[in-house]
């Protein structure tokens, strides 16, 4: 009887935790259409609402670079995403200064701050410039 009982509490253990990792550790998966004449570099964060940049590269989520007038596919695995922010930087900018340079001048052309609504309601395709369908989405430009 001990034996059934510990077999059923390992069970229902188990079984709670692969729900709770279903529900919240799923793979983001999005495509950025870049559609300007310029070639960008995302900076991507997880849940994080702040328009301050992290004090360390190493901090980000992860960076793609997006050639001028193209797309590019972006999986980021095992993610506990309830938002996502997007820092877009011209590349050049981003090769050609320093980290330091980059977040103390905030040398950024745009950030996005996405909700899971959000991007469900772009169908998983973010658009760079933002599209009219963004206009109520929390975009902030600076330059």
């Amino acid at each position: 009887m001990k034996k059934i009982i510990i077999l059923l509490i390992t069970i229902c253990s188990l079984s709670s935790c692969r729900f709770y990792m279903d529900e919240d550790f799923d793979d983001l998966d999005f495509k950025f259409e870049n559609n300007s004449e310029t070639d960008i570099q995302l900076l991507l964060l997880e849940n994080n609402s702040d328009t301050v940049l992290p004090n360390l590269l190493s901090n980000l989520l992860i960076t793609y670079s997006v050639s001028a007038n193209s797309c590019k596919d972006i999986v980021i695995g095992n993610c506990d995403y309830k938002s996502l922010s997007i820092f877009i930087l011209n590349k050049n900018v981003f090769n050609n200064n320093s980290w330091n340079n980059i977040k103390d001048n905030y040398l950024i052309e745009q950030r996005y701050f996405l909700s899971k609504k959000d991007l469900e309601t772009l169908n998983f395709e973010i658009p760079y410039p933002p599209s009219s369908n963004m206009e109520n989405m929390n975009i902030i430009k600076w330059k």
